[in-house]
């Protein structure tokens, strides 16, 4: 069941001022940034891996690739496979099918395999900004590692709005 919007960045929370007047996440997660994407994972199908190899490249160099993210990433690629295979068989055995028992037309099963790894991936595909409206969610950052000025901004921001 869904909770509600998208907690919203405190970076960005600072940025606007805090609207909402709630205490900011001053202990906010700083993964560490991968200099280079690693060998994808050993459990994932020919498939998987090269989409980790195609996609993987893009979003280490956009910041939105870290240590702790390459599970989740690893569960994209895995979605993509899975969203691809079920293509493939909606493809060679069709979207419907004669039922015996009344002799009407019904959905194969793999059309709610197709619907269901692609809705999956979708998914997975906000959560790294894979689409233009979730790219607009996502908070991107080329060069995660270092500080940034609009982090050393707002970092100060936030110190002296504590300290007065």
């Amino acid at each position: 069941m869904p909770r509600g919007p998208a907690p919203i960045p405190t970076k960005l929370k600072i940025a606007a001022g805090n609207p909402g007047k709630r205490p900011l996440n001053q202990h906010e997660a700083k993964p560490d940034a991968l200099d280079e994407l690693p060998k994808p994972y050993p459990w994932l199908d020919k498939e998987a891996k090269s989409f980790w190899r195609q996609e993987g490249p893009a979003l280490l160099k956009s910041g939105l690739l870290s240590v702790i993210d390459l599970p989740a990433f690893g569960l994209l690629c895995s979605a993509w496979s899975e969203a691809v295979h079920a293509a493939r068989l909606l493809g060679k055995h069709g979207r419907w099918q004669t039922s015996k028992k009344t002799g009407f037309m019904a959905p194969t099963p793999f059309v709610g395999m197709d619907r269901t790894a692609k809705a999956t991936f979708a998914k997975y595909c906000a959560s790294f900004g894979m689409n233009p409206a979730d790219r607009s969610r996502v908070k991107a950052d080329g060069n995660a590692a270092k500080e940034t000025a609009l982090d050393t901004l707002l970092r100060r921001k936030a110190e002296r709005k504590s300290a007065g």
